[in-house]
């Protein structure tokens, strides 16, 4: 069997040499459309015809896993390469020091691109249990997973744990705390950071408390969670924070500055998410979101106001008041137009 087009293949001669089928057969159910010939046989090189694994009908895929073990595994490998996509989010993260808390090498960013793609990938597999039972034959088999992801290390050049229990265990990992957990604290990074990226987020989960905490009172807060007296969530995810995750390498309860608090809650990323959570839709739109901001017009009638007034004088032998209704030019703040009487806003077609 090989590869044609990211599609496991076998040729129509190992078909029909191999016993899974008679020549007949096969020209009989090709001519049907029974299966998918992905390439042709003859030409000036004499390749011969190659027939799609997985458009077999069932009882000669089985007979192919029979003849031919170790199918399962090669289906699976062709299914990662053809369903394999670069993670631009993770190019984004991973290239922008603000996001990941240090300035990765090109080389160390593209390597953690990759290992976050990769395990895309495979929790896409995951969440498709219908595909995973085809692929797999059962439940999802981490061990036949691991095992095709080291065999795609030199294709893809991740470097994710080649163990089962530790890719098991990276890929869980991966989808609790995103893109940081693939940092190596080796490299300098976020072990070195006082304030890493998860500490970050406990942070702003205390800024985003339903008492609107003060700047000043986030530290106090922190010192209340760190030692137990105070529960804290992700502001985006939700996952309740563990103290035990937030101590130094002696094990005692991290400590911080009001300083380094008051610079992450300053950030202009930061400063959004605790707006966009503590203010009302209304207040955020308009205050913060930059491309709602109102500016003054700068040349005339680019901006008409109309309003309607109420006069103080009667209407004789009646109790109605008129109604005046009145439009600027908002720039040079002449009076352009001007309804004053009944009559007038009947005829123009405008009511109040």
């Amino acid at each position: 069997m090989e590869y044609y087009g990211n599609r496991l293949c076998i040729s129509m001669r190992d078909l029909v040499d191999g016993g899974i089928m008679s020549e007949p057969n096969y020209k009989q159910l090709s001519s049907r459309g029974r299966f998918d010939v992905v390439r042709r046989g003859g030409g000036c090189a004499g390749s011969c015809a190659l027939v799609a694994v997985d458009s077999l009908p069932e009882r000669f895929r089985q007979k192919v896993e029979e003849v031919y073990p170790g199918g399962s595994q090669a289906r699976l490998e062709g299914w990662i390469i053809s369903n394999y996509e670069t993670d631009q989010k993770a190019r984004d993260f991973f290239f922008s020091k603000e996001q990941c808390g240090v300035a990765l090498p090109a080389e160390k960013a593209k390597e953690y691109i990759t290992n976050a793609s990769v395990l895309n990938t495979c929790i896409k597999l995951y969440d498709r249990a219908t595909t995973a039972q085809k692929l797999f034959g059962g439940k999802y088999d981490w061990t036949m997973m691991a095992a095709t992801i080291e065999t795609l290390r030199k294709r893809f050049g991740h470097t994710l744990p080649a163990s089962t229990l530790r890719f098991r265990k990276k890929v869980n990992d991966y989808k609790v705390n995103g893109y940081a957990c693939l940092i190596s604290g080796k490299f300098g990074n976020q072990s070195a950071r006082k304030v890493d990226y998860k500490t970050e987020r406990l942070i702003l989960g205390i800024a985003v408390l339903p008492n609107k905490p003060w700047n000043t009172n986030v530290l106090e807060l922190y010192n209340s969670f760190v030692t137990g007296e105070l529960d804290v969530y992700d502001p985006d995810t939700g996952v309740l924070f563990d103290p035990d995750d937030f101590t130094d390498k002696n094990g005692e309860p991290l400590a911080l500055s009001e300083a380094t608090i008051t610079n992450y809650l300053n950030k202009p990323k930061n400063r959004a998410l605790i707006d966009h959570r503590l203010m009302t839709p209304t207040t955020f739109l308009h205050e913060t979101m930059p491309h709602m901001h109102r500016h003054h017009g700068e040349f005339s009638l680019s901006k008409v106001s109309f309003d309607d007034r109420d006069l103080p004088r009667k209407l004789k032998d009646t109790r109605i008041r008129p109604k005046a209704y009145y439009a600027y030019d908002v720039t040079s703040g002449c009076c352009i137009g001007a309804w004053k009487s009944h009559r007038d806003l009947t005829l123009s077609g405008i009511r109040d």
